[in-house]
């Protein structure tokens, strides 16, 4: 089999599977996409001719590595090789140099995964009110501990913040900066070494349960009181243990009523 010169994306690549054995980048020298033989999956390298040899550097498996980190990834390879700035000009892209830059980033990066579409709401909020106005200035080549307390931690406390949102907040710091290490676009062992011990001794209280045992009599019989639709949702969340909205949103056709199942 053959390599095909396209623009290499993930839609190119379903495109031409099966019909070539490689993709070579038709904008940016050196990048190439390899099918494996044996699975639905392949490969980004960076090919590069470097003192005399033909070197295959590996960037990334797909899908676990989309197109946009691959690219990334290559650059910094091509800036090991002392070929950097062409990298750049290729790429068109900035370096990651302030948190806010790597937390971008992520965003991007996870934008095309598995992740369900209200968790990524939730984690874009999260990243934008509590990461990227409080520390997106920090730069990362010298952040500290210090600064990052500062910046985060304590204006969180003053401001009454729930201590489970910074939590969440400095889990989020964490996989920005873990995932773009992984790739090599980065270094920081300051971010990957830190936990909520480093900041506090306390840990979030959960939330106290919405609705107790006292409770039913007075919301079946507030149930009972309204319409047959309102009624019937109640009775598919009780009985199939199923979110408000799949209730709000269920069919006629998604029953089996000789079964007495929800299909």
């Amino acid at each position: 089999m053959t390599t095909i010169v396209c623009s290499i994306s993930k839609a190119t690549i379903a495109e031409h599977e099966g019909k070539c054995s490689s993709l070579r980048d038709q904008k940016l020298d050196g990048f190439y996409y390899r099918y494996s033989k044996k699975t639905r999956r392949g490969y980004f390298y960076l090919r590069l001719f470097f003192e005399g040899k033909d070197r295959w550097v590996k960037l990334g498996k797909f899908p676990s590595v989309d197109v946009a980190t691959a690219r990334l990834a290559l650059k910094a390879e091509m800036k090991k090789f002392s070929i950097g700035t062409q990298a750049d000009k290729q790429l068109g892209e900035v370096d990651l140099v302030t948190v806010a830059d790597v937390m971008l980033w992520y965003l991007q990066h996870i934008e095309v995964g598995v992740i369900k579409d209200k968790q990524l709401a939730n984690i874009k909020s999260l990243v934008k009110c509590q990461i990227l106005c409080r520390m997106g200035h920090l730069k990362i080549k010298n952040i500290t501990f210090f600064q990052i307390s500062e910046a985060l931690y304590k204006p969180m406390m003053i401001e009454k913040v729930a201590l489970g949102t910074f939590e969440q907040a400095l889990i989020r710091l964490k996989a920005g900066f873990s995932q773009a290490s992984r790739l090599r676009l980065l270094k920081n062992e300051v971010v990957s070494g830190l936990s909520m011990s480093s900041f506090t001794n306390e840990r979030p209280v959960p939330k106290e349960v919405q609705l107790i045992t006292s409770d039913f009599p007075w919301v079946v019989d507030a149930i009972c009181k309204t319409n047959n639709e309102t009624r019937m949702m109640a009775q598919l969340i009780a009985v199939f243990a199923v979110r408000v909205g799949e209730a709000a949103a269920a069919r006629w056709d998604n029953f089996d009523f000789d079964a007495a199942t929800w299909v």
